[in-house]
């Protein structure tokens, strides 16, 4: 954002969402539809329960991906409440004139016995009111401040309002919601869209959150698309790559190592990370990168060849591979060929890929037989370079 003479500039990168820079408000939507949009995010984020048809309320086209978050977080919330909240039994200890549970004898003796007529009781309730319920009022808590202004908003405050009857508040960050994942079990399994989209918005901004509003005020929201798109691809891939594997984020390590005898401050040795490796036959071929921008309409920088060139340098094949979204079904794959400026060793190739995100959308979602069958066919031209499997080395 840069004030200038004319107004206020804001550039946008791979970052959607909301910011708040005093009385100016800042709404930056993604490009996709929110339909095509949340069957994305649900495949992305694992949260493949989500029925979507009631999801996107009226009017949401025009929104942000912050009332997209919201809409289904707020649907979910109310698929709970209908299937039920966990109890979960709670140690209590406390002084009854009718005695239940366990009488606490170690008590008793540290009092110097019986002195009143009550005794101190150890018994177990079922309650509503413990950490997971407390972290879906929070959610909405915070999700009825992140909403804009509107029915939206209004809807999940009145959830969260009906949840401050039986749950109390609770300090909320990523990591809570984390531990709370980790702990799900077969009773509670049914928490885990709940909380995949708490963590989607609690984890946007990076800030510690209270159940009140007042304590919940933030100054935006920003989600990045980037690692959204890496995490879609990372997850399709290796669910429909049937001729190979992938393993995100292999560190590069041999390309660049200091010299022993120049390396006073005894650094360690860069470590390139691109972000998918892609084997073959159990042998590793070469690495791709994900990249949240439309090459094809907008080109990319220079940076980023650099980037790729030395990947392609690095891999067994010597081939790179950039996979990116496009807003043009008609966009079609690139290639650059490196060759060595003294003419000498090898060339290196640069595989451009553009990949049509409505397309995979429908993929994902759909439930038809045939649907598997065509995903393999899509995953295997976005790391091969076909539709159909070949022999031999990838097709470049």
């Amino acid at each position: 954002m840069r004030q200038e003479r004319a107004g206020v500039r804001v550039n946008a990168t791979s970052f959607v969402g909301r910011i708040q820079v005093g009385p100016l408000r800042v709404t930056i939507k993604p490009k996709l539809h929110p339909e095509p949009l949340s069957q994305l995010l649900r495949y992305a984020y694992g949260i493949d329960d989500l029925a979507l048809q009631a999801v996107l309320p009226t009017g949401l086209v025009s929104s942000g991906l912050h009332d997209l978050l919201v809409a289904m977080l707020v649907h979910e919330v109310e698929r709970l409440l209908r299937l039920g909240l966990a109890r979960q039994y709670i140690r209590t200890v406390e002084d009854l004139a009718l005695p239940r549970g366990r009488i606490a004898i170690g008590t008793i003796a540290a009092r110097g016995g019986i002195l009143e007529a009550r005794l101190p009781s150890v018994f177990h309730d079922r309650s509503l009111d413990w950490s997971l319920n407390c972290i879906v009022r929070t959610g909405l808590a915070r999700a009825a401040m992140l909403a804009s202004p509107g029915p939206l908003a209004r809807h999940a405050a009145r959830l969260e309002t009906s949840f401050a009857d039986f749950v109390g508040p609770l300090r909320l960050d990523v990591a809570e919601i984390e531990r709370a994942e980790a702990a799900l079990t077969r009773l509670t399994a049914r928490y885990r869209p709940t909380l995949a989209l708490i963590r989607l918005i609690c984890g946007a901004d990076g800030v510690a959150l209270e159940a009140t509003r007042k304590n919940a005020a933030v100054s935006g929201f920003l989600f990045d698309m980037n690692r959204f798109f890496q995490r879609l691809l990372s997850r399709f891939l290796r669910e429909n790559l049937a001729d190979g594997h992938v393993e995100d984020e292999r560190s590069i390590r041999t390309m660049l190592t200091y010299d022993p005898a120049a390396n006073p401050r005894r650094r360690a040795a860069p470590a390139l990370r691109p972000d998918f490796a892609i084997f073959r036959h159990r042998r590793l071929r070469f690495y791709a990168d994900a990249k949240y921008r439309d090459v094809w309409a907008n080109g990319m920088p220079m940076s980023w060849l650099y980037q790729l060139h030395a990947y392609a340098g690095a891999a067994p094949d010597r081939l790179s591979i950039m996979l990116y979204p496009s807003d043009d079904p008609k966009a079609q794959p690139e290639r650059l060929i490196g060759r060595p400026p003294a003419g000498d060793g090898p060339s290196t190739v640069i595989a451009l890929r553009p990949i049509y995100l409505p397309a995979i959308a429908a993929a994902v979602s759909s439930s038809r037989a045939e649907a598997g069958k065509s995903k393999q066919a899509v995953a295997y031209s976005m790391v091969w370079g076909s539709e159909t499997p070949t022999t031999g080395r990838a097709a470049e």
